[in-house]
């Protein structure tokens, strides 16, 4: 999905680079769950071993990395805030926080 074209003006100006982008990279552990900015959430839901996550975004952009039984808590306590970013604290956002699961 293409999600530039979701995005509010300002919400444009965060995401796209302004200088070089440098990969942040995360060592992901089963059962934990990674918020990148307010538009994507992702869930490690089954595996046994560590995986590392590679993400390309700007460093103006905010990522939580949480055991998972803490995300939906964590996810209910910031909605309406700006601790995320983008995505879904803007009431003129058109995005929801879109959720993937991985799998190893």
């Amino acid at each position: 999905m293409e999600i530039h074209s979701e995005l509010t003006p300002g919400e444009l100006k965060l995401i796209l680079p302004t200088r070089k982008i440098v990969p942040h990279c995360y060592l992901l552990k089963p059962d934990h769950t990674v918020f990148i900015t307010g538009l994507e959430r992702i869930d490690y839901v089954e595996g046994n071993q560590d995986v590392m996550l590679v993400i390309f975004i700007s460093s103006k952009l905010p990522v939580y990395v949480m055991p998972s039984h803490e995300a939906e808590e964590f996810y209910n306590n910031i909605i309406g805030t700006d601790v995320l970013g983008i995505g879904i604290s803007d009431s003129e956002s058109k995005l929801g926080i879109r959720n993937l699961s991985m799998v190893f």
